[in-house]
């Protein structure tokens, strides 16, 4: 079942296999001016980015969304009215996996997330040289609400129309996530700034998967969906989406019936005409998986289908997968699976 949020179909299988390419680079001396580490920035809410490295969760206000930065565990909160983009293949393979727009505003942006050209680079010389490769300026590093973040402004050019934009650099782990904000319109710079100052850590919550011992921890804007009378017929106790998120899933309960996990999964998958069916674990519980491509509502869908077992049951999440974006925060989401 697929939210009718959902616009942009994940046209190939390619995409599960698509290997990140890294930034461009230059070996030119950085032109930027890094502020120093105790700089801060003042927030659109009338709070303080703190100058620790306390990470300060940040309420989200009325009429605004928390909007999860690519499979990564920040967000930041933006205007309802933002909606998800198409993303091409070319930017797919140019480590972009998401773009935001609104029709309320000439302002949107653009997500990429990408490894570390250099684990041993730190983010400060990370963004000085970044800064330097696009004739940045206006170089920043600070932290906001706890978290180090470097930002520079450049110009680029969309469609031959040139545009200055505001890149915001974070890392987490192996990777980075940057976030470029496209300054289109008398206010954009104000509304690019107001986001940004936003940036904290994905609120969470633990879903249980119906009656039964199981969780995954998901950001908090995930909510359950209607379940119709012919979905629960097909075994079907839970669908969740959410208004910020390309990923939605459906949660399946349903007994066994003397099947083994990859016996089952090895019919299911054949039902649904799948390559191959994979086996992994997860926090100590065994999986059985496999990929199809479905239709939902008129559109196609590659769906990431998960087995496992629950004593005489099986369990099924069946992740709907609208992109590279939702690819990653399947992985993400998955990889919190727990038996209570």
């Amino acid at each position: 079942m697929k939210s009718i949020l959902k616009t942009a179909p994940l046209i190939l299988l390619m995409l599960l296999s698509l290997s990140a390419c890294n930034k461009n680079s230059s070996d030119s001396e950085p032109e930027g001016t890094i502020v120093a580490d105790s700089e801060t920035v003042t927030e659109s809410t009338g709070s303080e980015p703190t100058e620790s490295n306390e990470i300060v969760p940040v309420p989200v206000p009325e009429g605004m969304l928390q909007f999860q930065l690519g499979a990564s565990g920040y967000a930041m909160n933006v205007p309802q009215s933002y909606k998800n983009g198409d993303v091409t293949m070319d930017e797919l393979q140019g480590n972009q996996i998401a773009y935001y727009y609104s029709p309320n505003s000439d302002m949107d942006f653009d997500i990429y997330e990408f490894p570390k050209p250099d684990p041993e680079m730190s983010l400060k010389d990370f963004l000085e040289k970044t800064a330097a490769d696009f004739s940045g300026t206006d170089t920043q590093y600070r932290k906001i609400n706890g978290i180090d973040v470097g930002s520079y402004k450049s110009k680029e050019t969309y469609d031959g129309v040139e545009y200055d934009v505001l890149v915001a650099l974070a890392e987490e782990d192996d990777e980075y996530i940057e976030v470029v904000f496209w300054l289109d319109g008398e206010t954009a710079e104000k509304e690019a700034e107001d986001i940004l100052n936003s940036l904290t850590y994905v609120e969470t919550y633990e879903l249980k998967l119906g009656e039964s011992p199981f969780t995954i921890t998901v950001p908090s804007g995930y909510k359950p969906g209607p379940v119709t009378e012919e979905e629960a017929a097909d075994d079907m106790i839970g669908y969740y989406f959410s208004e910020s998120s390309p990923l939605d899933f459906d949660v399946y309960e349903f007994g066994k019936n003397g099947y083994t996990l990859e016996k089952y999964a090895v019919e299911e998958a054949n039902k649904y005409e799948a390559e191959r069916v994979d086996y992994r674990t997860i926090n100590g519980i065994d999986l059985a998986f496999y990929y199809s491509y479905e239709e939902s509502e008129g559109e196609m869908y590659t769906v990431a289908n998960y087995l496992f077992e629950n004593g005489d049951e099986f369990m099924e999440i069946a992740f709907w997968l609208d992109g590279e974006i939702a690819v990653k925060q399947t992985d993400r989401i998955l990889s919190t699976l727990e038996r209570g």
